[in-house]
């Protein structure tokens, strides 16, 4: 066992594994993690930076509580990938990955990291995520899943068919599990090791972001969120339940089994939903709640004393939103040693109304591109300009051209980027 142990203000270069207590030069950009309810207090990890970063949730802030790297200028086997909470009585436990290492550390007292175990592969198997499925610690990868029980021994494995490691999820269950292609959402049977269904999703691009299903185990249905729709899909693989969510990425879904309400992101937007039905709750925007530059990510729910939790990890800050999406406390934000801002998101468009007649005006906003760019903004043989501001967003109304009815597509172009987006719209008569 190796303990880590923080000193302020000294690095000792002879500890293979070290930690800092508070603030790093500049912040990262923050897309998934975990959370729990630990001791009264919401506790929070990610591995967004390279290094296990961990938070708790004290009233109105998320504070910063210590993080552990491998090594002061890591090469690519030593950076985190990925971080898994686990609560069992008095004790916390944080699992990680990196490169080709499974480590085990205890965190029960928030303030320290002891090294409990790792283990390190001997067939170049590179881990891309380490969950929780059922009752055992799960890693995830190229080759499919392994199963490990307590003393770090792979006691099972499966080869899952999944284009991404981010959509392998249990929901808590011991049986089934899901993956994702880039046209559609699978349930695979760990008694049968083999795929029961799978259902068609529609992505614009599905590489672009990782995104995560919800299997409720207690129902036997999943939830999942494509670049369209948010979708319910019955044991049978049916679609029976969808909602069309205002914008054109995807991210999570996130539920627990024994709740009646569903939550989904999709960058602009954190949506509550109703599970029987999907019906649209509430909705937040999360551009500029808590920090500027937000694009909502990776969700995670917690149950707490208090109600609901939703931990969003929104690109540039951690927010924590009650279950009416109301923000309850936020940390974070993305800064360069200029202090400027840089958008880290993709590329986005949405219109107030997807078709007029000609001679109307619609309002098309959208980002991703370069901070404070001259855009163009075509429909047809008619082109405007816009400005990108700091954070690469703009907002222009943009008038129908006269031309015959039909579908058409609105272009916008990157002036010195060379980014182009373009939105399907339609003109009537």
């Amino acid at each position: 066992m190796k303990k880590i142990i923080m000193v302020a203000g000294v690095f000792c270069l002879l500890l293979l594994v070290w930690s800092v207590r508070d603030g790093k030069s500049k912040e990262q950009s923050v897309y998934t993690g975990d959370a729990v309810y630990y001791k009264n207090r919401v506790v929070i990890a990610t591995a967004a930076s390279g290094k296990l970063d961990f938070y708790s949730l004290a009233g109105e802030r998320v504070d910063s509580l210590f993080s552990v790297g491998l090594a002061l200028n890591p090469t690519k086997e030593e950076v985190f990938n990925d971080v898994k909470l686990v609560v069992s009585g008095d004790k916390l436990t944080a699992y990680a990955i990196a490169g080709y290492t499974l480590y085990q550390y205890d965190i029960s007292n928030l303030y320290t990291a002891e090294l409990e175990k790792k283990t390190r592969n001997t067939y170049w198997d590179w881990y891309e995520r380490v969950d929780r499925f059922g009752d055992r610690i799960v890693t995830v990868s190229k080759r499919g899943v392994s199963i490990w029980n307590n003393q770090l021994d792979i006691i099972d494995s499966y080869k899952l068919e999944s284009e991404s490691a981010y959509g392998v999820r249990s929901g808590g269950s011991n049986r089934f599990l899901t993956g994702m292609s880039d046209s559609s959402i699978l349930v695979y049977d760990r008694e049968s090791r083999s795929v029961l269904r799978t259902t068609p999703l529609n992505f614009s691009n599905f590489k672009k972001n990782g995104r995560k299903p919800f299997y409720d185990r207690i129902s036997n249905n999943v939830y999942v969120i494509d670049d369209y729709y948010v979708k319910k899909i019955d044991v049978n693989g049916v679609l029976t339940a969808s909602y069309r969510h205002s914008g054109d990425s995807s991210f999570d879904v996130e539920s627990t089994a024994d709740n009646d309400f569903l939550y989904a992101s999709n960058g602009l937007k954190v949506m509550k939903l109703k599970k029987s039905d999907l019906t649209l709750v509430s909705e937040v925007s999360t551009g500029s709640l808590g920090a500027a530059q937000g694009w909502a990510m990776g969700l995670k729910l917690v149950n707490t004393a208090f109600g609901d939790r939703l931990v969003v990890f929104n690109n540039s800050s951690i927010l924590v939103l009650d279950s009416n999406l109301k923000l309850v406390a936020h940390a974070g934000k993305i800064s360069k040693d200029d202090n400027l801002l840089y958008p880290i998101e993709n590329l986005y468009l949405v219109l107030d109304h997807n078709s007029a007649t000609a001679g109307a005006i619609v309002n098309l906003q959208g980002g991703g591109f370069w901070p404070n760019e001259d855009l163009s903004v075509k429909l047809v043989n008619s082109t405007i300009t816009a400005k990108a501001d700091r954070f690469g967003r703009f907002n222009v109304d943009v008038p129908v051209p006269t031309t015959t009815a039909g579908r058409y597509d609105i272009k916008v172009d990157g002036m010195q980027s060379n980014l182009t987006y373009s939105i399907s719209f339609s003109i009537t008569e």
